[in-house]
């Protein structure tokens, strides 16, 4: 008996499906915890704020791209699964949105993270949290939440898949 490559094509999907899901939560996951541990550790004296922005940097750094990664290399391949090799436009729109915030990662918030941890480690040995590392906290903020914002359209996307203009046949 010769198998067929629709037979595979739901159990593959399947897969890439709960990889896709993977790296949500590798990707959201984080920034949540990130937050959490940030808005936790403000209230602390200057040395635990040290030793949490620490932590931040390091989660920041190791897991939210890495799981974006691993999302849109499994998004691509389902899309590729479903609609072969011309996505409807969503499909494009949504891989441009991943790519801005691939940007938005690499050239603002990763430099910003860095920033805010150096100033925290600076106001430990001083023994007060200095005023450079709340300027680099809301500067972190405002591109992590433009990232955030970025993905949840991004998201919100591939849930209403709009056909942009496009008439959908019955």
């Amino acid at each position: 008996m010769q198998t067929t490559w629709p037979q595979w094509r739901r159990p593959l999907t399947l897969v890439l499906r709960g990889l896709h899901f993977v790296g949500l939560a590798r990707f959201f996951g984080v920034i949540v915890a990130d937050i959490v541990i940030d808005r936790y550790a403000e209230t602390q004296d200057p040395a635990f704020l040290s030793r949490a922005r620490a932590l931040v940097s390091l989660t920041s750094f190791a897991l939210p791209l890495r799981g974006l990664v691993l999302m849109t290399v499994t998004g691509a391949a389902m899309a590729f699964l479903r609609y072969g090799a011309r996505p409807p436009a969503w499909v494009l729109v949504k891989l441009v949105l991943t790519a801005v915030i691939f940007i938005n990662a690499l050239a603002f918030v990763f430099p910003a993270v860095g920033e805010a941890t150096h100033w925290a480690a600076l106001s430990a040995e001083q023994g007060r949290v200095l005023p450079e590392f709340s300027a680099a906290i809301a500067r972190e903020g405002g591109f992590g939440a433009a990232n955030l914002a970025l993905f949840l359209l991004a998201g919100a996307l591939a849930i209403a898949r709009p056909t942009f203009g496009r008439r959908v046949a019955p």
